[in-house]
C-alpha cells in the first residue's frame, strides 16, 4: 500500500507516495483514503516483489496509451463497497462536491455481486417533458444498488446521451 497520495486519482496526472506496506498474494485490503494499492501478476508482479520495500518514496503516473487494451471503463465515483452503500461523507473523500451528491439527475451505475454477477442500472430523469422520473441523488443510488445486491459498483456519467 503507498500512502500520502491526496485527491482522486486522474489519466495523465503525477503522484508520490510511500510505501507502508508490501504484501504477497494478498485478495483484499483495506484501502485509507490518502493511500493506494499498488498490484501486479506475472513478471511485473515479479518486479515489484524484489523492487518495492517499506518505506520506499515511489513516484507514478496512470497511463492509458496502452496498444493491448481492448476495452476500459472510468468512474468517479464508487457507490457500494463491501456490499455498503457510502455515505455522503465517504463520496465527499473520492471528490464529490455536495452538490453532486444531493441533486436529482439521470444517474448509470455498474456492480458486480458476489457471484460475480454484473448489474448495470439507468435511472433517467431531468426531462420535464417526462412527468415520470426527477432522476436521484448520487446517496439514492447508492442505496439502490446495494439493495440489488452489489458489493462493489461505481457511478458512470449519467449525463445526456448525444442522441436526445
Amino acid at each position: 500500500m503507498i500512502r500520502g497520495i491526496s485527491g482522486p486519482i486522474r489519466l495523465g496526472e503525477t503522484y508520490e507516495g510511500v510505501v507502508e506496506t508490501v504484501g504477497y498474494g494478498t485478495k483484499s485490503a483495506a484501502i485509507p483514503s490518502d493511500g493506494v494499492i499498488l498490484a501486479g501478476t506475472g513478471t511485473k508482479g515479479e518486479w515489484i516483489k524484489s523492487h518495492v520495500k517499506e518505506g520506499d518514496r515511489v513516484r507514478f503516473t496512470i497511463d492509458s496509451n496502452r496498444n493491448d487494451m481492448v476495452e476500459g471503463v472510468a468512474s468517479y465515483i464508487p457507490l457500494v463497497l463491501e456490499g455498503r452503500a457510502l455515505t455522503p461523507d465517504e463520496m465527499k473523500q473520492a471528490g464529490a462536491s455536495d452538490a453532486m451528491i444531493t441533486s436529482l439527475k439521470p444517474r448509470t451505475a455498474i456492480g458486480i455481486t458476489a457471484e460475480k454477477k454484473v448489474i448495470a442500472l439507468t435511472v433517467d430523469g431531468g426531462q420535464p417533458s417526462y412527468g415520470i422520473s426527477d432522476g436521484v441523488t448520487l446517496t439514492q443510488m447508492a442505496e439502490i444498488m446495494a439493495n440489488l445486491g452489489a458489493v462493489q459498483a461505481l457511478s458512470l456519467d449519467g449525463g445526456s446521451p448525444k442522441w436526445r
